[in-house]
């Protein structure tokens, strides 16, 4: 389980590429790094606030008939700044310039 705010904060930033609600997210993580990042409520949630105060994404709440209203994310502009920056510091972290885990590999 991640641990670091930051870490999850990263994660977070590179499944948002289409709105999604934060159990999307949770899960869409997980599948991403086959089983390996399991990011709870706890984790996801407060990061989501704080990236959503530093103006990284936007949220708004979506009712659907008459069931629970859910409320969804997508990133700003701002947020896919952040998104890339958070891939090139991947990139250049790793031999090769190249990040290879459950994620897969990225050029």
């Amino acid at each position: 389980m991640v641990r670091s705010p930051l870490t999850a904060r990263a994660a977070i930033l590179q499944v948002l590429d289409r709105p999604r609600s934060g159990l999307e997210i949770m899960r869409r993580l997980a599948a991403r790094s086959n089983g390996a990042l399991r990011l709870q409520c706890g984790s996801v949630y407060p990061a989501l606030r704080r990236l959503a105060r530093a103006g990284r994404v936007r949220g708004w709440i979506e009712r659907r008939g008459r069931g629970r209203p859910r409320r969804n994310y997508e990133l700003t502009v701002a947020g896919v700044a952040e998104a890339d920056r958070v891939l090139t510091a991947l990139r250049s972290l790793l031999p090769a310039g190249r990040v290879v885990s459950g994620w897969g590999a990225v050029p």
